[in-house]
């Protein structure tokens, strides 16, 4: 929510708006999370023939992580109203980083260890999307700005898929797909970092308005600061009332419940939830079996990984003009 003072807004700071690191970290996120879904498919064969199993069994892996990818947003969406956009973004980078280099140590172990491991990277993976960002960006960019923010942010994962498609088949075939794995995974650890150094969740923590925003608005108070305040006040001075706070911190809890609860009461919630689970089982099906389907047709895996570099091109140029098509229509 924007508020419009009587007294003109200070001038604004020179330079590139923080809401630019905004877009870096969530593009970022996107990276991760094309990490976790592309691992498999560009090495799908390999997996299939290390724990000697069929395609029927090696699915179960990717199903089970996107099981908990869907189911794992619930949990991410009521943390990201406890904690707040960069502590659940960090945690969730983390487990899927986790997962990563889970996989690539331990899958080789069996179908069970496998399905196991990398449904870890599964729900990591599900703090990293629609859980959290859909906030964070409505908290940095005013109205007409978050379709321009979301098209430079999505790409992340597009640009993901050009980098494997090029890198991880040449790091199989030299070395073996656990290194892959380990690889990517710690790369994803890294990331991990960038974000909780970086990312703010308000940006009244760093003084702006949201990006975009009209002269002479400031961003509205986060709903955290007087929390924050009295968090403060009671490390100095000593709490008079105890029973106070912990009633306070009833309320805080019971409302982020009875939020929750009025969501999941919204047919917007099942309609768009029925639209998404749609798209995301004919995306994880093609996203899987792309790479095995090529090289069963006679082609090689890095051949294979260049279909899908040329379709991320694509996908980078596309997400940037219904980006900014979303800001001036509907």
């Amino acid at each position: 929510m924007l508020a419009v003072e009587a007294d003109p807004a200070p001038a604004r700071k020179k330079g590139l708006h923080y809401g630019f690191m905004i877009i870096a970290a969530g593009f970022l996120t996107q990276f991760v999370l094309l990490c976790c879904q592309r691992m498999p498919a560009l090495t799908l064969e390999n997996i299939r023939v290390a724990l000697n199993i069929s395609y029927t069994e090696v699915g179960l892996i990717t199903s089970w992580f996107t099981v908990f990818y869907a189911g794992g947003a619930f949990l991410w969406g009521y943390l990201n109203d406890a904690i707040g956009a960069k502590k659940t973004l960090s945690l969730a980078a983390a487990v899927a980083a986790i997962g990563l280099v889970a996989f690539g140590a331990f899958a080789q172990n069996g179908l069970l260890v496998a399905v196991i491991v990398w449904s870890v990277a599964g729900l990591g993976c599900a703090g990293l999307y629609m859980a959290t960002l859909p906030v964070l960006i409505a908290n940095w960019f005013a109205p007409k700005r978050r379709g321009f923010a979301m098209g430079l942010i999505t790409p992340g994962g597009n640009v993901c898929s050009i980098v494997l498609g090029l890198v991880v088949p040449t790091l199989v075939v030299s070395s073996s797909w656990q290194v892959g794995f380990i690889v990517v995974g710690v790369f994803c650890a890294l990331v991990t970092v960038f974000i909780f150094a970086f990312v703010r969740t308000y940006p009244s923590e760093k003084g702006l308005a949201p990006y975009g925003s009209p002269a002479g608005t400031q961003a509205a108070p986060s709903p955290n600061v007087e929390t924050l305040q009295e968090e403060k006040d009671a490390r100095q001075k000593p709490e008079k009332d105890a029973g106070h706070k912990a009633g306070q911190k009833a309320v805080q809890k019971t409302a982020r419940l009875s939020n929750f609860a009025h969501v999941l009461r919204s047919g917007i919630t099942w309609h768009f939830g029925a639209l998404y689970t749609i798209y995301q089982i004919g995306y994880m099906v093609s996203t899987t079996y792309y790479v095995a389907s090529t090289i069963y047709a006679g082609y090689t895996p890095v051949e294979a990984g260049l279909g899908i570099t040329f379709g991320g091109l694509a996908t980078v140029v596309s997400l940037n003009v219904f980006g900014n098509l979303s800001d001036r229509i509907e």
